[in-house]
Parts: structure tokens; sequence; C-alpha cells
């Protein structure tokens, strides 16, 4: 009897790929469950940015000064 191979009814059977297919899926499960969790936890989660006016933020402007674009030709 080889290592990976069981004989039942007098057949023998691959027991490792039927353990490779149960690790394959039960990885590609995990997987999935991750991605439904992160994506659950990046709806649920508060934002963190903050919209600011053109006023505001004129007045945190670093001092430099652009020359006005000029029209196309």
């Amino acid at each position: 009897m080889k290592v990976g191979l069981t004989l039942t009814n007098g057949k023998e059977v691959n027991t490792m790929m039927d353990m490779s297919s149960i690790i394959d899926a039960s990885l590609a499960f995990g997987g999935a469950m991750a991605v439904v969790l992160i994506g659950i936890s990046m709806v649920t989660s508060e934002s963190t940015t903050v919209s600011t006016s053109d006023e505001e933020t004129r007045g945190q402007s670093d001092g430099t000064h652009y020359p006005p674009f000029q029209a196309a030709a």
C-alpha cells in the first residue's frame, strides 16, 4: 500500500487529492469571508476626511502666487 492511497472495496482511492480539494475549498471560503468582512468594515467605518470651502483654504496657502492661466490659442 502506497502513502496517500487507501484501499476501499479492493479499489485504490487517492485520498491526497480529496484532502487537497478540501484545503483549496476552505482557503477559498476563508478568502471570501475576509473580503466580505473587510467590505463591511469599510462601509460601516466613519469617514475621517474633512471638506473645506475655498475661503478657508485661501488663508492656509503657502504664499506662492502663480500667474493666471492663459486661454488656449
